[in-house]
């Protein structure tokens, strides 16, 4: 729901330089679990707006029941 501060905030944690091994130990923990959700993130952005929203909601949704499963698996 709010594209440009994932947006942002990936960009932030991946592009910018490092300095520490907690720095390069961030980048590559906010690579691994935030990757996809980026990528997905920027193409949805630049949809309509209507239907930007419509496939946010839908993407969310695909991810919940994603997270939820692996709950149940796991669990």
């Amino acid at each position: 729901f709010i594209q440009r501060a994932v947006i942002v905030l990936y960009e932030v944690n991946v592009y910018e330089g490092k300095k520490s091994m907690l720095g390069y130990a961030t980048k590559y923990i906010a690579i691994m679990t935030s990757g996809i959700n980026y990528y997905v993130q920027n193409v949805i952005n630049r949809l309509p707006f209507l239907l930007n929203k419509l496939v946010a909601i839908l993407f969310f949704i695909c991810t919940f029941i994603v997270g939820f499963g692996q709950i149940g698996i796991f669990d």
